[in-house]
């Protein structure tokens, strides 16, 4: 079985002399600390998208559900946690998460209908 032997290079690299290429070294660098706004933004954005994607409440009240993510989304903006694209996909998105809610309470309303004794 052959060996592919890596023999450091004086200009920074990993010569494979296998292959004969030059791969360059990955520097480790020290991890990046999240501000306290970074922190803040992505626990709003991970509680706007709790709500966003709990279908249960989307069908029971999708009136209620989008007024719910439209003023979440206008508290981020207001408190300069996103920019204004950011702020217009949250209203989209709530906009879409809307007309799945009434989408669904038709084809639940329709299902009924269709069965014999309903």
């Amino acid at each position: 079985m052959n060996r592919v032997e890596h023999r450091p290079n004086p200009i920074g690299t990993t010569k494979n002399l296998a292959l004969g290429l030059a791969i360059p070294k990955l520097k480790r660098e020290a991890p990046v600390l999240m501000s306290e706004d970074s922190v803040m933004k992505s626990i709003e954005l991970q509680r706007w998208e709790d709500h966003y994607n709990d279908q249960s409440a989307l069908i029971q009240d999708p009136e209620g559900q989008q007024f719910l993510l439209i003023g979440l989304a206008n508290q981020l903006h207001q408190r300069k946690l996103i920019n204004p694209d950011e702020l217009a996909d949250l209203l989209e998105q709530a906009d879409a998460a809307y007309a799945f809610g009434v989408e669904a309470q038709l084809t639940e309303e329709l299902n009924r209908k269709e069965k014999p004794g309903a």
